[in-house]
């Protein structure tokens, strides 16, 4: 998430917001490198419902990052979701990408003492709309923010089932088969 970012930057009071899609639960999380796991302030926390989203939003609390001095931190931070998709998910085939209370696409935002609130006149890609309304360090809700979208593909969960019905010679329909008088059921 920070490669990008110059060797010499801090990065004070970062949070890294992760809205997941509605009918998306959270299960648990894992980061490989260690390097990442130092970068973390505390255990990663889960608010439901996130202002009134009707979504999880995951929230990791980084502590001051001093990429110059500190030598046990990572240039990236990539934790590993693992979720449970439920009843409430919308299928892929019926979402509109147009509209995100219809659509399952997955949110993560960056907010840090750095960037609250950002100057007026900065422009990137990677401001996006804050449609969720996520809150600066400051205390403030910006109309964009440093974040990025990803599609979740959701395939649900269907079911199918059969029986076998044999049509006997006076045109009802069994479950039994009769093999040279033997009756067993099918």
């Amino acid at each position: 998430m920070f490669g990008g970012l110059s060797k010499s930057r801090r990065i004070n009071g970062g949070k890294i917001i992760d809205v997941l899609p509605e009918g998306i639960t959270y299960e648990k999380y894992y980061i490989h490198k260690q390097e990442q796991k130092n970068m973390l302030k505390k255990e990663p926390y889960v608010i439901e419902d996130y202002n009134g989203s009707g979504r999880q939003a995951l929230v990791f609390e980084l502590k001051d990052l001093d990429y110059n001095n500190d030598k046990t931190i990572d240039g990236n931070f990539s934790p590993v979701i693992f979720a449970k998709i439920t009843s409430n998910a919308l299928p892929t085939s019926i979402q509109n990408p147009d509209d995100y209370k219809k659509n399952t696409d997955n949110h993560a935002y960056f907010t840090a003492k750095d960037f609250s609130p950002l100057p007026g006149k900065v422009k990137s890609p990677s401001l996006v709309d804050n449609i969720f309304k996520v809150t600066n360090v400051d205390g403030t809700v910006s109309d964009k923010i440093i974040g990025a979208k990803s599609k979740t593909i959701v395939d649900t969960p269907t079911e199918i089932r059969s029986e076998k019905f044999i049509s006997t010679s006076d045109g009802t329909w069994t479950k039994d088969k009769s093999l040279n008088g033997l009756r067993s059921r099918i």
